[in-house]
């Protein structure tokens, strides 16, 4: 389950950020990229059990404003069942895991209707877990564009 996080700093609280993940954080966040990282200490086990955590900064005004209201930082999940394609409406979110939540809060339709990009960033080498709307190329181009501007 990731932690939904308002922004960068606010991700520090949680995860280790190397170069690459503030690099990349601040190319497509808020967006759809979540990044596996390194736990901080402080993270409880149900939320990082081999001591890696996802972090991600949703763009979604309702969900930041949410998040905001709650110190900066919700662990979320997905609105669908394991296997199952992803809700792109509060009605369709309610159909898969209705019985299962206590409470979905309609904020309209989700614009990509795909689940995001997952990273792992525990590794010497970025490795794409889930390829969302964002793809490797754009990743490594975002890391190469950083890394000239510095």
């Amino acid at each position: 389950m990731p932690i939904l996080v308002k922004d960068l700093a606010t991700a520090k609280r949680f995860a280790h950020l190397s170069d690459h993940a503030i690099r990349l954080a601040e190319a497509f966040w808020p967006g759809p990229l979540t990044m596996v990282l390194q736990a901080q200490g402080t993270v409880p086990k149900i939320l990082a059990p081999e001591g890696r955590v996802g972090i991600r900064s949703p763009k979604h005004h309702i969900c930041l404003h949410l998040i905001g209201l709650c110190s900066g930082a919700l662990v979320g999940t997905s609105a669908n069942l394991t296997g199952k394609a992803p809700s792109t409406t509060a009605e369709e979110a309610s159909r898969q895991i209705g019985d299962r939540v206590d409470i979905i809060l309609d904020g309209g339709k989700v614009a990509l209707g795909v689940g995001s990009t997952v990273i792992d960033l525990t590794q010497r080498e970025l490795r794409v877990l889930r390829e969302g709307p964002l793809d490797r190329e754009q990743l490594l181009h975002a890391l190469r564009r950083s890394r000239k501007d510095s």
